[in-house]
């Protein structure tokens, strides 16, 4: 999700847009995706098992793998949901200054 223009010129509506839609973004895939894949990883880890008694190694690897790849998206959701919200109060801030 790469802005066309740095988020310091963006008008502060379009950036709260973007925010708005990024918090979405991070509720749905918390919900779906990431929590979908650390299900998985914990019925590897059960002792007892539903498809297999003995999972193996491949298994427990695809399933940290897959994992890993969830949370590296959403941390990165995450990164750039922190940077529209440190520009929003930055406007916030100037706007306050420029009133008075």
């Amino acid at each position: 999700m790469v802005a066309e223009r740095s988020l310091d010129r963006l008008p502060l509506r379009q950036i709260l847009s973007q925010a708005s839609r990024l918090a979405h973004d991070i509720a749905e895939i918390a919900n779906k995706t990431f929590q979908n894949r650390l299900n998985d990883l914990h019925e590897l880890s059960r002792p007892a098992r539903k498809k297999s008694h003995f999972p193996t190694v491949v298994a427990l690897q695809n399933g940290v793998a897959h994992y890993g790849e969830s949370s590296k998206e959403l941390l990165d959701l995450l990164k750039s949901l922190d940077e529209h919200l440190q520009a929003i109060r930055e406007q916030a801030n100037r706007a306050r200054i420029e009133r008075g």
